[in-house]
C-alpha cells in the first residue's frame, strides 16, 4: 500500500521563465552545496575551538553538560527545520501555481488585454495582488488559491455558492472571497475611478471547480475555464478607457507599459 502524501494539484508545470535553469543552478550552488560545507566547515572549526580552549583552561571532559546544551539546541533547530522545509513546499507549489495561471492569462493579449502580475506595494498599507487583466470586458482583478491534494484524492472539488467557498468540503482559513473583494476595491483607488467596471476572481489552478450561481459579482474558477469567462465578458470598455486604465495602473507601479503586458 503506497503512503498517502500531500502532492501538486496540477500534473503539468508551467514553462520555464527565461534564465530559470541559471537561477535553480546559482540556488544549487549557494544553498544546497555552499551552505551544506559551510556547515559542515563551521561544526569543524567549533570542535578545534573547543579543544584549544579547554587545553589553555585546563578543564576536564564534561560530556553530560556538553549533551544537555546540544540537544537544548537540536531539538528547537530540527523544529524549524521542518517547519522551514513544509512552507518552503508551500510556497515552491504557490509561487508555480501563479505562474500557471499567468500563462493562461497571457493568452489574453492576443484578444485586446492587458495583463499586470504580482502588483506589490508597501504603502499606504501593504499589498499584493496576483493579477490584473484590463480589456474589452472590463478589469478583472484575480487571486490565485494553489491548494495540495492528497495522493488518494480522486473526487475533490471546489464548490462555490455565491457567498462562500468550500474545498473538498472544507472552508479555508481565509476567506478567498473577501480578500479578492478587498483586492478589487484597492484597484479601483490605483485606478482612480471608483465606477470602473472591475470583476473579483479567485482562480484555483488544477482543481475542479463546481459550476457556480449566475450573477454573482465575484466569480470562482478553475484556471483553466478563466480565459474563457472572460472572453465571453460583455464589452464594457472601448480601447481609449482600456488605455486609460492601463496607463494608470503602469504609472501606480512606476513603469512603462511594454510589450509584454500585451501583444502587438
Amino acid at each position: 500500500m503506497s503512503r498517502r502524501r500531500r502532492e501538486f494539484p496540477f500534473k503539468d508545470l508551467p514553462l520555464n521563465l527565461a534564465g530559470e535553469s541559471v537561477r535553480e543552478r546559482q540556488f544549487d550552488v549557494l544553498f544546497m552545496r555552499g551552505m551544506r560545507w559551510g556547515i559542515v566547515g563551521f561544526i569543524a572549526l567549533s570542535f578545534v575551538v573547543q579543544e584549544w580552549l579547554r587545553w589553555l583552561l585546563k578543564t576536564p571532559n564534561s560530556p553530560g553538560t556538553v549533551t544537555v546544551i546540544c540537544v537544548a539546541v537540536a531539538i528547537p533547530s530540527l523544529i524549524v527545520f521542518r517547519r522551514a522545509l513544509r512552507e518552503g513546499w508551500t510556497l515552491r507549489m504557490a509561487a508555480l501555481g501563479e505562474r500557471i495561471v499567468a500563462e493562461y492569462l497571457d493568452g489574453l493579449k492576443q484578444h485586446g488585454y492587458f495583463v499586470f502580475h504580482d502588483i506589490e506595494q508597501d504603502e499606504p498599507k501593504k499589498f499584493n495582488i496576483d493579477h490584473v487583466a484590463i480589456g474589452p470586458g472590463g478589469v478583472f482583478v484575480v487571486e490565485t488559491k494553489t491548494r495540495s491534494k492528497w495522493s488518494d484524492d480522486r473526487d475533490v472539488h471546489v464548490t462555490y455558492d455565491g457567498t462562500s467557498i468550500r474545498v473538498n468540503g472544507f472552508t479555508p482559513d481565509r476567506d478567498p472571497i473577501r480578500q479578492v473583494e478587498a483586492q478589487a476595491a484597492r484597484v479601483a483607488e490605483l485606478l482612480g475611478d471608483a465606477n470602473a467596471p472591475i470583476r473579483p476572481i479567485v482562480t484555483f489552478p488544477g482543481w475542479w471547480v463546481e459550476p457556480q450561481p449566475h450573477d454573482v459579482r465575484t466569480w470562482v474558477l478553475s484556471a483553466k475555464a478563466m480565459p474563457k469567462w472572460i472572453l465571453k465578458a460583455p464589452k464594457k470598455l472601448d480601447p481609449q478607457q482600456v488605455e486609460k486604465y492601463r496607463d494608470a495602473l503602469a504609472a501606480v507601479l512606476h513603469r512603462p507599459v511594454t510589450a509584454d503586458d500585451a501583444s502587438d
